[in-house]
């Protein structure tokens, strides 16, 4: 679901319409305008979160991420809850991109606790709820699938913004998360996660750079969605899963990827992976002259993993639960 494609007769039909200087068709045999929808796309929402106040992204900032926190009052959640559905309303044009995550009310003390908690504990204390991206839709999930959501837990905006320093350029962003809450307890917890190499380095002025990073899943699980990301390097992206039989199968290919339009690409009918499947997500960039004209880098530096747009990465996210229906958040399928 969610591919942005074009099949081969649909792609003749717009060449040949072109072809013939992109004549008007007969005006009587045209569609209804189209009508475009106000307010949410995922309907009404039963939680709108904002910001406490208004964030200042002030004249130097070029690359900024910041952390903001909203704690969840009893009114707004008066109860442990699913989340099914979630929305994100950027409130500035400088906004890069949004991740959310979900903190239980104990997370930010056994963060505080280090030297008697582990790291893992902190972060099974803290759960992705969705995220936006250049060209990302609102996140739906298929019947029986939804995040848990603790009553007292704080929600962090983990913000990225990204615009032109220099004086007069500060802006005001107030972004603003929709949720929507499943009716019952659903039968899967899902998790969201990635894979990812890190330690890269692409040369300067170099093309058809390989990075690949790969999980090994200890146990069946159910895959919801994959959103490969990278920046504005990224030439293409695939998933394969090796499968404990010896096969083999292209999960998901973007042989065109395009860092504008970044997607969450759902299986119409969630997919399983059996224990002992190796996913290897693949990726290619180019660091070259030609590339930067359009895409708006510096080509003559070596470049790293990093934050910034003008940095890069190599992440391959993807969405899934435990096939046997326990909580991927307090039991890992993979292996790294």
């Amino acid at each position: 679901m969610n591919e942005r494609t074009l099949m081969a007769d649909e792609i003749a039909t717009i060449q040949a319409w072109v072809q013939q200087n992109a004549p008007r068709g007969n005006p009587q045999d045209a569609p209804a305008p189209v009508e475009f929808k106000e307010g949410w796309f995922i309907g009404e929402p039963d939680l709108e979160l904002s910001f406490p106040e208004p964030f200042l992204v002030k004249d130097e900032v070029q690359d900024l991420y910041a952390n903001i926190d909203v704690a969840l009052t009893d009114e707004q959640l008066p109860h442990d809850d699913w989340i099914k559905s979630i929305e994100f309303r950027p409130g500035s044009e400088v906004v890069h991109h949004i991740i959310a995550y979900a903190s239980e009310p104990d997370a930010k003390q056994v963060e505080a606790d280090a030297e008697n908690e582990t790291d893992e504990e902190f972060l099974r204390s803290r759960v992705m709820i969705g995220g936006l991206a250049p060209g990302t839709d609102p996140g739906y999930y298929p019947e029986g699938y939804a995040f848990p959501l603790k009553k007292d837990s704080t929600i962090t905006f983990a913000m990225h913004y990204h615009k032109e320093a220099g004086p007069g350029t500060a802006v005001y962003d107030d972004s603003v998360m929709a949720i929507k809450f499943s009716d019952e307890k659903p039968a899967y917890e899902m998790k969201i996660t990635n894979m990812a190499h890190g330690a890269f380095e692409i040369p300067p002025n170099t093309k058809d750079w390989y990075v690949v990073g790969a999980e090994t899943f200890e146990k069946d699980i159910i895959l919801v969605n994959l959103f490969p990301h990278m920046h504005l390097r990224g030439q293409w992206s695939r998933y394969t899963a090796f499968y404990p039989d010896g096969t083999s199968e292209v999960l998901l290919e973007t042989p065109e990827y395009d860092f504008n339009w970044q997607e969450y690409y759902y299986y119409g009918e969630p997919k399983k992976i059996p224990a002992g499947t190796r996913i290897e997500f693949e990726m290619m960039y180019d660091n070259t002259a030609e590339r930067a004209s359009y895409a708006g880098f510096d080509n003559n530096r070596a470049v790293h993993f990093g934050g910034p747009t003008t940095d890069e990465m190599d992440l391959g996210w993807y969405t899934y639960v435990n096939a046997d229906g326990t909580s991927p958040h307090t039991s890992t399928g993979a292996d790294d």
